[in-house]
C-alpha cells in the first residue's frame, strides 16, 4: 500500500507539473497570437505630420499626405514652399505658406482625435508581461519581434541593430513608451511576412527621435515632439500633440499604405524553363498580375528562398485595371522547392481602401523567352556598310528597360531608336539615311543601354 501510495502521488506530481507547464504555454501562445484591434485615427486618417507648436524643414524634403499645425498660427510653418508636400498642408489662419488650406475646424478635430488615439493606446490591457514587458532591457535592436502589446517603463531604443516584425497582414502592434523613443543612425524598421507599416503604433509619453538615414515603419504618437534627422525615411505619420515636428534636409515622409504580397510561384524549379548561363542553370518563370484594385501598385519588395532571385521589372507600377507581365529568374539552379513574392504597395487617397491582385505564375512557353537570364546582347548591324537602310539586332536575356541611340563620329547624338520597357526576347530594328546625315562615307555608331550593360558598336554609310 505504502509503495501504491507512493507511486501514485508521484504520478499526480508529474501529472499537475505538466498542466502548470501546459497551462504557461497555452498562456504564451495566447500573448502571442492574440488579435489586438488596431488604432482608430478617425480624421488623422490622411494625415502623415501634425503637430502642436512648430512644423519646420529643411529643403529638400518629400512628404506625401496631409500636413497640420494647430494651435499655433500658419506662420509656424517654416521650409514649405509648396513643391515638396504631396497632399494638403492645413493652418488654423491666413499666416500660412503659400497654398496652404485655413481650416481650424477639421485641425480641432484632428487634435482631438489624436488625444483619443494617444489614450486609447496607452491604456490598452492587459499589461504586458514577460517578453512583452520592457523587451531587450529597453533596446529593441537585434530583436524580431511578433505582433501584441508592447510596454516599456522609461525610454525605448532602436540602436545598434535593426528591429524587425513579423507578422500577417491583419497582425498589430503597439507600443507604450513611457518616456523617449530614440532610433540611432541608420537604423531600420524592418517589415517580415505580409506585415503592414499601417498596422504598427509607438505612443511615446514624450519626445522621439529618428537618426541620421533611418528607415522608420509606423504612426508615432508622442505628447510632446518628432524630430527627423538628415536623410530619415519614414513609412508612418508623425503626430505631436503638444510640441514641433522637426525635419532636416533629405527627409521622406509618406501616409503608410497596404502591401499586398502576391505568390508568384511555388513549384520545383525542375518543372520550370531553363537556359546555360556562365554560373550554372538559370531557371525563369513569368507572371502575370492584373490590378483590380483602385490605386497604383506599386513593388515595394521582391522575396524568395534563393538569394539570386530577381524580377524585372524591378520598379513597376500597374495602374488601375491594367496587367503587367514580370518575368523571374533563379540564378544559379537550387535544388528543392523555390517560392518567389513580389510585395506590392500603394497609398490611396484613404489607407483603407481595398486592394487586390489577381494572376499566375507559369513556365514561359515561348522559346525565345527562354534565353541567358543574366546577359544582354547587341550584334552587327546588317548589311554594313550600308547604302540607304541597315538593321540592327539585340536580344534581352530579362525584360527591362531599353536605350538604343546613334552617335556620329564626334559624339553626337543623330537620333534615338528606342527608349523603352522591352519584354526579354530578341528585337531587330530598322534604321534608314535620313536627310540630317553627312554626304559621302561616314562612320556612325550604335549604342544600346540595358540597366548597367552598355555595348557599342560601328557601322558604316556608304553615299
Amino acid at each position: 500500500m505504502k509503495i501504491f501510495t507512493t507511486h501514485t502521488a508521484g504520478i499526480y506530481y508529474q501529472y499537475t507539473r505538466l498542466l502548470r507547464v501546459l497551462m504557461m504555454v497555452s498562456l504564451m501562445a495566447t500573448s502571442v497570437a492574440m488579435a489586438i484591434p488596431t488604432l482608430n485615427l478617425r480624421s488623422m486618417e490622411n494625415f502623415v505630420i501634425l503637430a502642436g507648436s512648430t512644423v519646420t524643414c529643411i529643403p529638400p524634403v518629400m512628404i506625401t499626405g496631409d500636413v497640420g499645425l494647430s494651435p499655433a498660427a500658419g506662420s509656424y510653418i517654416v521650409g514649405f514652399d509648396g513643391s515638396n508636400v504631396t497632399g494638403i498642408l492645413y493652418v488654423v489662419d491666413a499666416s500660412g505658406p503659400s497654398g496652404s488650406v485655413e481650416n481650424a475646424t477639421l485641425l480641432q478635430t484632428a487634435k482631438s482625435d489624436l488625444t483619443i488615439a494617444y489614450n486609447d493606446a496607452a491604456g490598452r490591457t492587459p499589461v504586458p508581461t514577460g517578453p512583452f514587458l520592457n523587451p531587450g532591457s529597453g533596446n529593441i535592436g537585434g530583436l524580431d519581434l511578433v505582433p501584441g502589446l508592447y510596454k516599456f517603463t522609461s525610454d525605448a531604443a532602436i540602436t545598434g541593430s535593426d528591429v524587425t516584425l513579423t507578422g500577417s497582414a491583419t497582425d498589430v502592434w503597439i507600443f507604450q513608451i513611457a518616456s523617449s523613443l530614440n532610433v540611432g543612425n541608420g537604423i531600420h524598421v524592418i517589415l517580415a511576412g505580409e506585415a503592414q507599416a499601417s498596422n504598427i503604433f509607438w505612443q511615446v509619453g514624450t519626445s522621439a527621435t529618428l537618426g541620421t538615414n533611418s528607415v522608420f515603419k509606423g504612426t508615432i504618437l508622442v505628447d510632446q515632439s518628432i524630430s527627423l534627422g538628415t536623410g530619415a525615411t519614414m513609412d508612418g505619420r508623425a503626430l505631436a500633440f503638444s510640441a514641433a515636428v522637426t525635419m532636416s534636409s533629405g527627409v521622406t515622409t509618406t501616409k503608410p499604405g497596404i502591401v499586398t504580397t502576391f505568390p508568384i510561384f511555388s513549384v520545383n524549379p525542375t518543372q520550370l524553363a531553363f537556359a546555360d548561363v556562365s554560373n550554372g542553370l538559370s531557371k525563369m518563370d513569368s507572371a502575370t498580375v492584373t490590378n483590380t484594385g483602385t490605386a497604383n501598385l506599386i513593388i515595394s519588395s521582391v522575396t524568395s528562398s534563393n538569394p539570386l532571385f530577381t524580377v524585372n521589372p524591378t520598379n513597376g507600377t500597374i495602374s488601375p485595371g491594367l496587367t503587367q507581365k514580370f518575368y523571374v529568374a533563379f540564378a544559379p539552379l537550387t535544388v528543392g522547392l523555390q517560392n518567389g513574392y513580389i510585395h506590392f504597395n500603394h497609398n490611396a487617397a484613404n489607407v483603407k481602401d481595398s486592394i487586390s491582385v489577381s494572376g499566375t505564375g507559369v513556365p514561359p512557353t515561348d522559346v525565345s523567352e527562354i534565353v541567358n537570364a543574366n546577359q544582354y546582347s547587341l550584334y552587327d548591324n546588317y548589311p554594313n556598310p550600308f547604302n540607304s537602310s541597315t538593321k540592327i539586332q539585340y536580344s534581352l536575356g530579362i525584360a527591362d528597360f531599353v536605350t538604343l541611340k546613334v552617335f556620329n563620329i564626334l559624339g553626337n547624338e543623330v537620333t534615338t531608336l528606342v527608349n523603352g520597357f522591352q519584354e526579354a526576347g530578341t528585337y531587330t530594328v530598322p534604321f534608314s539615311i535620313a536627310s540630317n546625315l553627312s554626304p559621302g562615307s561616314c562612320v556612325y555608331y550604335y549604342r544600346l543601354e540595358v540597366g548597367t550593360f552598355v555595348s557599342t558598336k560601328q557601322m558604316v554609310l556608304v553615299n
